[in-house]
């Protein structure tokens, strides 16, 4: 995702939003936990967390953190969830990272 904007001098600065890579999705030390990490984007000063049930596209708000890494835990033994991470910027949110997928133990 790329954003111009000109300041009151009209010079142009163009920002390019990347989207978190390496998500990775692992059972917690403890039932119904999940652990979630990523790489870190550069100028990015927060991260959006969302998830969802598997084969329901109805995302949900997990938490916004400064981390790049996270335990969700109350999940449902024995259910399947898919997560993805945004990168937030000074300007704007940057693109959702690929998805993955986990079986809650």
């Amino acid at each position: 995702m790329k954003i111009e904007m000109k300041t009151s001098s009209e010079k142009l600065f163009k920002f390019e939003f990347v989207k978190p890579e390496s998500l990775y999705a692992a059972n917690g030390s403890f039932e119904g936990e999940i652990n979630l990490q990523w790489d870190a984007v550069d100028n990015a000063y927060r991260y959006v967390i969302e998830s969802a049930m598997m084969n329901v596209n109805r995302w949900q708000l997990v938490d916004i953190i400064c981390d790049t890494q996270y335990v969700i835990s109350g999940l449902r033994k024995g259910r399947s969830y898919k997560f993805r991470i945004a990168a937030v910027f000074a300007e704007s949110q940057g693109p959702w990272s690929n998805e993955v997928s986990k079986k809650v133990k």
